[in-house]
C-alpha cells in the first residue's frame, strides 16, 4: 500500500511545539488512567517527546515519574517498574514489537503505550489492526491521542484543513 498521507512528530523543533505535544501525552495518560513508574521513549527519535510528556505530567498533575530511554539515559528499568512507552505514530507496529520483545527479555514489562497518532493500519499477520494485534500479543494497553478516524472526522467537520485530501483518506481507511 502507498499511503496518501504522512504524519511525523520529528518536525516538532520548537519549545512551544514540544510543550504542547508533551501536554497532550500527559492529558491522554490522565484521561486513560495510566499508572506508571517509568516513562520510556520507544526509540531515540521519541526521546524529546518522552521528556516533554514527563515534564508535563509533573507540571500539570504533580506526578514525579522517572524516565529512561537507553542504558545510558535515565533510569534503567527493573521488573517492578510499571513502564509506559511514548511513541510518535503507530503504523505497522514493527518497531514497537521489537522494543517490547527486548524489554521482556530483560524481565521488564510495558503496561501501556501512548502514541500521538494511531494510523489504524491493518496488520499483515491477522485481520486485526496493528494496535489490536500488539495489545493481544504483548498484553499492553495502547492509547492514542488521535486516530485516523479522528483526523477524518475533524476534516469533515471543518475543524482542520486539508479537506481536498479527505476522499483519499477515507478510501485509504477503507
Amino acid at each position: 500500500r502507498i499511503s496518501p498521507y504522512f504524519i511525523s512528530t520529528e518536525h516538532f523543533h520548537s519549545a512551544s511545539q514540544l510543550t504542547k505535544l508533551g501536554e497532550s501525552y500527559a492529558e491522554c495518560m490522565r484521561d486513560e488512567n495510566v499508572e506508571t513508574s517509568l516513562l520510556m521513549a520507544n526509540t531515540q527519535r521519541e526521546l524529546p517527546l518522552m521528556l516533554a510528556a514527563n515534564a508535563a505530567l509533573y507540571r500539570r498533575y504533580g506526578q514525579d515519574t522517572c524516565y529512561g530511554a537507553t542504558a545510558s539515559i535515565g533510569k534503567t528499568p527493573v521488573p517492578e517498574d510499571r513502564i509506559t512507552l511514548i511513541k510518535d505514530t503507530l503504523t505497522t507496529g514493527q518497531s514497537l514489537a521489537q522494543h517490547l520483545t527486548e524489554l521482556a527479555d530483560t524481565g521488564t514489562k510495558v503496561t501501556d503505550i501512548i502514541v500521538s497518532v494511531d494510523r489504524m493500519e491493518g496488520s499483515s499477520l491477522s485481520g486485526l489492526t496493528a494496535r489490536r494485534e500488539l495489545e493481544k500479543a504483548y498484553g499492553v494497553r495502547i492509547h492514542a491521542i488521535v486516530t485516523l478516524e479522528d483526523i477524518i472526522r475533524a476534516m469533515k467537520d471543518g475543524v482542520i484543513g486539508g479537506r481536498v485530501h479527505l476522499e483519499a483518506l477515507v478510501q485509504y481507511r477503507a
